[in-house]
């Protein structure tokens, strides 16, 4: 029988992480959920149908949490198939005039945490020689209509996808990243600021397209797809999902 496949997907209990992660549950893979508040990420664990998931509860931009994860995971001999990129932080002070500090800090969150798990993980997938890796980053890394931090971390995922797709991809690991647009799910960044700042939030809404933002499981559900494909010709992609924007 073949090996049960299994996903690590980082930031999960809500939002585009938890889409993705029950999508991933119908389609019989074992799912890592993980995320900092507990009783959000017990409440997405109940979501999924089967109960062979773990939850593991954690702050990744804290080292020691994110190092107690890993062993977490080693120590019981579990080393995921997929790992889905998907950590995202709020950013004291991302604006003009860029200080470092705020830099330093959108870099840990969108890519810092995300080498160290790969570092972590990928000598097991070359020495099965299949893996899968998935990095969120933003189609505002391409157009910078956001702040700069966030906009520089994220533009930094491309590089390093387009870089790491090379050196992986001889061994079938499979590097690339998808670039969304906005979407609107509950407690999300755009969700609070129809309420705090409605005028930017029309206005914006206003460039869409289609006339709205997206829905996190659109997105995850072209994650699942990408994820789930035995072909090795996404490595070094960046998807982008705008919507026509």
């Amino acid at each position: 029988m073949p090996k049960e496949r299994i996903a690590l997907i980082t930031g999960s209990s809500q939002g585009l992480g938890l889409e993705l992660a029950k999508i991933l549950d119908q389609r019989d893979i074992q799912v890592i959920l993980t995320g900092r508040d507990k009783n959000k990420l017990d409440a997405a664990f109940n979501q999924l149908n089967k109960k062979n998931h773990l939850a593991i509860p954690g702050d990744l931009t804290n080292t020691d949490h994110l190092n107690q994860m890993i062993a977490t995971l080693k120590n019981q001999d579990i080393y995921p198939d997929f790992l889905v990129h998907n950590l995202g932080n709020y950013i004291e002070n991302d604006v003009f005039p860029l200080k470092p500090s705020a830099l330093r800090s959108a870099i840990q969150a969108h890519l810092e945490v995300a080498l160290v798990l790969n570092e972590a993980f990928i000598p097991k997938m070359i020495e099965g020689q299949f893996g899968r890796i998935l990095h969120v980053s933003s189609d505002n890394s391409l157009t910078g209509k956001c702040s700069p931090a966030y906009a520089v971390a994220k533009a930094a995922i491309n590089g390093y996808v387009k870089s790491a797709a090379r050196h992986y991809a001889k061994h079938n690991i499979m590097v690339c990243a998808v670039l969304p647009n906005i979407f609107e799910h509950k407690n999300s960044v755009w969700e609070k600021k129809k309420y705090e700042n409605p005028e930017h939030y029309q206005k914006r809404l206003s460039e869409m397209p289609t006339g709205r933002f997206a829905h996190p499981t659109e997105i995850a559900n072209y994650m699942a797809d990408i994820i789930c494909n035995e072909s090795m010709m996404s490595a070094g992609s960046l998807f982008e999902l705008s919507g026509g924007y």
